[in-house]
């Protein structure tokens, strides 16, 4: 039971959702703070609950999303779907469990931040991923892009709990603010359009089992052509958003060992963009879907070597 717990979580995602927070708080967010005689507001305890909450957000995703596909997912990838083997009424309490105890932890949080009025985003996002999994999936891109502005918010949500201290920080060092900004709409931007491309390429790769769950995705409606070339755009938005830092000289990015690994992610995103134009069945988009998350996993160590104050 324990491997299907494992694969019904997809634990390794959360940890990456984990670290993609603490990256941004800590690496970027948080060392400009500081340099300005700024006191961040997320504390490691703190960070500790937020981490717990969107995990337990991102965890019901996964959750509700292979409770919904198990026909689809035994034409799709036969006996991959965890739900068969716990059963449905034990993955519903894993659900419900997700959901309480995210719930109980936002409040706990909310309350020792004073930030109360944030309570409604809680399920906001959790309805959202919900509404995903049982309606918007079936529609042309509406669902891959509930599901890509969601990995945006795990980046942004950061930044929004330190709203305070980065007013703070713009009214001292307003050149700082610009950077710790740009870094941030940056990783903010691969996030959203890198995971919008995913999404479409997993939509091609199911899309035998999309037909006969009647579900009307980009390759269903438009066609093959078309969701592929709708999925190469994700990835020229992508080489925009790479190069554009190199190309107007900003501030933290303009240095050898940024550029030269900018590069090197410029021309892996192109490899993966022909692999995708001459992609034909499951097994290729199978490989492409895989390449695009190294590909994340790559551009998030980008953060290592951009310089934390400009």
């Amino acid at each position: 039971m324990v491997p299907a717990i494992w694969r019904l979580l997809r634990f390794p995602n959360l940890i990456m959702v984990a670290i993609t927070q603490y990256l941004i708080l800590f690496q970027v967010i948080h060392p400009a703070l500081l340099e300005a005689g700024v006191k961040p507001v997320i504390t490691p305890l703190k960070f500790l609950e937020f981490a717990a909450i969107t995990v337990a957000i991102t965890a019901s995703g996964y959750v509700i999303n292979d409770i919904q596909d198990i026909e689809i997912d035994e034409i799709n990838r036969p006996g991959a779907n965890p739900v068969p083997f716990l059963n449905t009424d034990r993955a519903y309490w894993i659900y419900g469990s997700l959901l309480l105890g995210g719930y109980l932890i936002s409040h706990l949080m909310a309350f020792r931040l004073g930030e109360r009025d944030a309570l409604w985003m809680y399920p906001l996002f959790v309805g959202s991923l919900a509404m995903y999994s049982v309606y918007l999936k079936r529609k042309p891109l509406m669902g891959n892009l509930i599901v890509a502005i969601y990995c945006g918010a795990v980046v942004g949500l950061v930044v929004a709990l330190e709203r305070t201290s980065l007013r703070m920080l713009a009214s001292i060092d307003y050149r700082s603010f610009l950077h710790v900004q740009a870094v941030y709409l940056f990783f903010l931007i691969i996030a959203i359009v890198a995971t919008m491309y995913r999404e479409i390429i997993k939509d091609l790769q199911d899309i035998e089992g999309d037909r006969v769950g009647m579900r009307q995705t980009a390759p269903i409606i438009w066609g093959i052509p078309a969701a592929k070339y709708i999925a190469m755009g994700m990835g020229g938005l992508m080489i925009i958003n790479l190069v554009y830092p190199l190309l107007t000289a900003w501030p933290g990015f303009y240095n050898p060992a940024v550029m030269s690994y900018i590069a090197f992610l410029v021309i892996i995103l192109l490899g993966i963009m022909y692999q995708t134009f001459k992609a034909e069945d499951s097994k290729d988009y199978k490989l492409i879907s895989r390449a695009i998350k190294a590909f994340l996993l790559g551009g998030l160590a980008l953060i290592f070597l951009i310089k934390v104050a400009p």
